[in-house]
């Protein structure tokens, strides 16, 4: 398997080659427009990806790699751990959010859940490594608070004659949605109500084209 990570500190970046030695080659740029010529030069089976780096940020750069037609899939590692940032990468497509410090057995269990590749296991016996390696995906997404749904998940949005959308993922803290109207322009502020009845009080954080990221400003 082949990686390339876009990450501007080197210690980090070598860090991260340690966790995967054995397991993929990994190549390296430190910033994001040499990423991009390499994404689309070569055959990647993951795009590990930082957020801050010197020219274009990690999103850009996924945003121009899907307008190239490249699809592979990418993980964002970021000490941003704001729920904006976790939103956002998953609404990208293809993507996931991994927040710093993380430990090996995490890394590989994002990176075997983003990619479907089970090549993304420690080096131990079979069973036990898909063991841990669900056992870390598990904690790592209790601890964040996200919520992952294996069927299509569906809600309105509360204005006018409602909207429709669908939940892409939802944490403790906010949800990700897909707007069945793309060109629909929900208020700041507004009621989500999900299928069970339930209603949350939101408020837009990004919007990109008809992916949407609220924040609840309710307790749930």
């Amino acid at each position: 398997m082949r990686i390339l990570h876009v990450e501007n500190d080197p210690s980090a970046a070598q860090a991260a080659a340690l966790m995967l030695q054995g397991v993929a080659t990994v190549d390296w740029a430190p910033r994001g427009m040499a990423a991009l010529d390499l994404a689309q030069a070569n055959a990647y089976d993951l795009l590990l990806l930082d957020l801050m780096l010197p020219d274009i940020d990690g999103f850009e750069l996924v945003r121009r790699l899907r307008a190239a037609g490249v699809e592979t899939p990418f993980l964002v590692l970021s000490g941003l751990v704001e729920r904006e940032s976790e939103f956002a990468a998953m609404a990208l497509g293809g993507g996931d959010f991994l927040g710093k410090p993380f430990t090996k057995a995490e890394l590989l269990s994002r990176a075997r859940a983003v990619t479907g590749n089970a090549g993304f296991a420690m080096p131990v016996d079979a069973d036990r490594a898909a063991m841990r390696l669900a056992g870390a995906t598990r904690q790592s997404d209790e601890r964040r608070g996200i919520r992952r749904f294996d069927t299509v998940q569906t809600a309105t949005i509360e204005f006018g004659a409602g909207l429709s959308c669908r939940i892409d993922n939802m944490s403790h803290g906010g949800a990700a949605l897909t707007l069945a109207d793309p060109t629909a322009k929900p208020p700041r502020s507004f009621h989500l109500t999900l299928a069970g009845g339930q209603t949350r009080l939101c408020r837009t954080a990004w919007r990109d084209g008809a992916k949407l990221g609220v924040k609840f400003l309710d307790e749930e």
